[in-house]
This record gives C-alpha cells, sequence and structure tokens, in this order.
C-alpha cells in the first residue's frame, strides 16, 4: 500500500502535489490506496462504504472513490507492479519450452532463485535495480550451482529469449553473490558460537 502511495506521490498529478501539503489529503491518498490494494490482491473486498465507515465521516463514499480514480489516472493504471520474484518466474517460463530438464532440477532452480531474489531485499542497492535485472543476477547466480550441462542447456536458452545488458547484469550478479556471501560468513560464526 504504501509503495502504491510513495509512487503516486512522486508523479506530476496536482492531486499528489496537494496532498504533499495537505494531511487530510495524504490521509486519503493511503485510505485509498489501501482501498486498491485490497480489491487487487484479496479475494474479500471491502466496500468503499466500510472505507466511510471507518473514517467516522472524515470522508465520503464520493471522496474514497475519487481519490481511487486519481491514483489510478496518476499511476497510469500500473497497481500490480511484477516483484523480481515473478519476474524471474516468467523469465524461466520462457526458457522451459526449450530445455529438458530433470523435474528436481526445476525445482532446485525455482527455490534457489527464489530465495536469492527474496534475500536481495536486504540491500538498498537491489531497489535502485530494476526487477528484471535482480531477476536475472538471481537466475545466473543459480546457474552457477548447476552441473556444467544443465547451466549450458539453460544459458543458450536464455539467449534464444531474452536480451540483457552484461553490465548492469554483472553489477547486479557481483553484489548478490557477495551479499549471500555474507550471510554464509555469518551462519558460520554463528555456528562456531553455538
Amino acid at each position: 500500500t504504501m509503495e502504491m502511495v510513495d509512487r503516486f506521490l512522486s508523479t506530476p498529478n496536482p492531486v499528489a502535489r496537494e496532498a504533499l501539503h495537505d494531511r487530510c489529503q495524504f490521509q486519503l491518498v493511503t485510505i485509498a490506496s489501501l482501498y486498491i490494494a485490497i480489491k487487487v490482491n484479496e479475494k474479500f473486498v471491502f466496500g468503499s462504504e466500510s472505507f466511510a465507515a471507518v473514517s467516522q465521516g472524515v470522508y465520503s463514499v464520493e471522496d474514497i472513490e475519487g481519490m481511487e480514480l486519481s491514483i489510478l489516472e496518476g499511476l497510469s493504471w500500473r497497481v500490480c507492479a511484477p516483484t523480481s520474484v515473478g519476474m524471474a518466474y516468467n523469465i524461466l517460463s520462457l526458457v522451459l519450452p526449450h530445455v529438458s530438464l530433470q523435474e528436481s532440477t526445476w525445482a532446485f532452480i525455482l527455490d534457489e532463485v527464489r530465495f536469492q531474489c527474496e534475500f536481495a531485499v536486504r540491500d538498498y542497492y537491489f531497489t535502485t535495480q530494476r526487477r528484471s535485472t535482480v531477476a536475472l543476477a538471481a537466475v545466473f547466480d543459480t546457474l552457477d550451482l548447476l552441473d556444467q550441462q544443465d547451466h549450458r542447456v539453460i544459458f543458450q536458452a536464455l539467449q534464444l529469449v531474452i536480451r540483457w545488458s552484461p553490465q548492469d547484469l554483472l553489477a547486479a550478479r557481483t553484489r548478490l553473490l557477495l551479499l549471500l556471501d555474507d550471510n554464509d560468513a555469518v551462519s558460520e560464526e554463528d555456528k562456531i558460537m553455538s
């Protein structure tokens, strides 16, 4: 929800500019963002009437729905930004038809890529990178953990289905490997101390 608020407030939208200087408008942006997030991500949806009731009459149904529309228009309706894990899975799904690997190998790849993408959030650097760059860094780092044959087959398939910036990818891979190595070192220290 706050990610949506931040993105909206970063737009040149006049409503967003007003919310930066008006506490009530900011609060309404936050309530409307929560309303949008629930509508997009949850199975059970609260109506705008419920949000108006929770605000104890400070905001009406029309206020909330009007702000919802302002936010959606301000974000060009882009409210479901993909995560690096989602991007990695999409990239791997493009590779899948071009390779023939054991199910256990695919399971390992998916688990390791997910772990690395999720682990990357511990380093601010990765928030400044495109999600696809983080995803590819995790995929390529995972490839290095596979046997040579599987590595080669997947790498060739990746070359068929995507293009990447070697410079950005190398920097992200190096940073992710350092982060993972630091974590392994801390884990070893914890074992020794126990």
